[in-house]
């Protein structure tokens, strides 16, 4: 089953392929000397049968390339998927992200550094501890094991902890992730 896919794979770049040489072939089979390039050994009869796609290939091809594009045509700027006469519903629905209601803190707070990001999310909005202390543990984490791992290049402690006090005097978060020491593009 395998091999007659690849077989089929391999007719259609023929086909293609054969397509834009087949102007220049001198041969009765223009995939005739092709063949041996895609590792094929086709017979007269398959060849003959690849002859018609090849010449309407051929055609679409001249048809494509007698249409005049000239450089002063702008690209499209805007692409929409949606199809015509589709409507969007513009009213934003409030989001339910599903996360559980009551993360614990564990003893060892090292292990924070291996909490998801919904869980550490949780932790800051219920206050059981702050994007403040958060960046700390990163930061901490990042001097003893930057040079082991070869993550840092500058480590920016001051802008670090500006960032997680200023998310955490936000009277109103926008995301999930407001007050998580996450690197902002």
């Amino acid at each position: 089953m395998a091999i007659k896919n690849h077989r089929a794979i391999y007719k259609v770049l023929l086909i293609l392929i054969a397509a834009v040489t087949c102007a220049h072939a001198q041969t009765s089979y223009p995939t005739k000397s092709i063949e041996p390039y895609l590792d094929l050994q086709l017979t007269d009869a398959e060849r003959d049968s690849l002859l018609d796609n090849l010449k309407q290939f051929q055609e679409s091809y001249k048809a494509m390339h007698s249409y005049i594009l000239n450089n002063s045509v702008s690209p499209a700027l805007i692409f929409d998927p949606l199809p015509y006469g589709f409507q969007l519903n513009e009213k934003q629905l409030p989001i339910n992200w599903n996360l559980p209601k009551d993360v614990s803190l564990p003893v060892n707070r090292e292990e924070l550094a291996f909490y998801p990001v919904y869980k550490l999310a949780i932790l800051i909005k219920s206050k059981k501890i702050t994007s403040t202390e958060l960046t700390k543990l990163y930061l901490n984490r990042s001097k003893k094991f930057g040079d082991t791992m070869q993550c840092v290049i500058t480590l920016m402690e001051e802008t670090a902890l500006q960032q997680a006090k200023i998310s955490a005097t936000c009277s109103r978060s926008t995301s999930i992730c407001t007050g998580l020491p996450l690197k902002k593009r």
